[in-house]
């Protein structure tokens, strides 16, 4: 199983709200939801998303949306006792899964986490657009404000909001939180093993290397990650996020935001033995 793994802060003075693991042919990529508001819960978004991760790969066994829906029970059982789990802004995160058995590569994709599929025929992409869709308008309002002022503070928290708003109900948008419903939400497919060589999962911040920057497409994303690996990507991404410190030439609510990549190649040689030498997290 060869999985590479890359993941940096989007700010040295805040936790790496993103996490990656892999272990026994089962590959996920958590990117924890940022907390404007108080979330009510003592533990914070980083613990929740490595949390999650780590139950994704307890459950490894069972079908991608299953084994979401068990780390989603088991995550929030171990913090009922202290926080609150019903409060609106409960920490929760987007989620992306790979699976590799029985001849077959199965994806889940709940929030804006991507999963690439390259393959022969060239790359599938799947991503939830959903979470963009939802206060879009105070999104666009916010990233034209000046950096740092109070004004784009006061509309960061706006858009937190609406986006709070309409968190995991329907004509809004799903993510993996306390409810264990919003498993069911997630994209999930399938594809014959032989015809994909090889996967990338990223968090949004290091899908930037397509969007907003160009700094090449899907296809140029995975050459990228094959011959240099996920770190390279991620200097990238933060190369192009340094040379637009104020966010003007690419507007963003995040000047600079956790980045992780995964990327796998050895898909045909996974499988569900594997020793838990041979996971790794991060």
């Amino acid at each position: 199983m060869h999985v590479r793994i890359a993941t940096l802060p989007g700010r040295a003075d805040r936790p790496n709200e993103d996490h990656a693991a892999a272990c026994g042919g089962t590959a996920v990529v958590v990117d924890g939801v940022t907390a404007r508001t108080e979330t009510h819960c003592v533990h914070g978004v980083a613990w929740f998303a490595e949390h999650l991760a780590r139950g994704v790969l307890d459950a490894r066994h069972r079908a991608p949306r299953d084994a979401l829906r068990a780390a989603i029970v088991a995550t929030a059982a171990r913090h009922a006792a202290t926080c609150d789990l019903a409060a609106p802004a409960t920490p929760c995160a987007a989620v992306g899964i790979v699976q590799v058995g029985d001849g077959r590569l199965r994806y889940l994709v709940l929030g804006d986490v991507t999963v690439v599929l390259g393959g022969k025929s060239g790359e599938r992409v799947v991503c939830d657009g959903r979470v963009e869709d939802t206060a879009r308008a105070q999104r666009d309002a916010a990233a034209r404000l000046p950096l740092g002022s109070p004004a784009r503070d006061a509309a960061l928290r706006e858009m937190k909001l609406v986006e709070i708003a309409a968190r995991n109900r329907a004509g809004g948008y799903w993510i993996a939180g306390a409810d264990p419903a919003a498993a069911d939400e997630a994209l999930v497919g399938e594809v014959a093993l032989p015809d994909v060589t090889r996967v990338a999962l990223l968090s949004d911040g290091a899908a930037r290397a397509v969007d907003p920057f160009g700094l090449t497409d899907w296809r140029g994303v995975l050459h990228l990650l094959a011959h240099d690996g996920p770190r390279e990507l991620l200097d990238r991404v933060r190369a192009a996020e340094r040379a637009d410190p104020d966010a003007t030439r690419r507007p963003r609510t995040k000047v600079s935001d956790d980045a992780t990549a995964v990327f796998w190649d050895d898909l045909a040689g996974a499988g569900d033995d594997l020793r838990e030498r041979e996971c790794a997290s991060r």
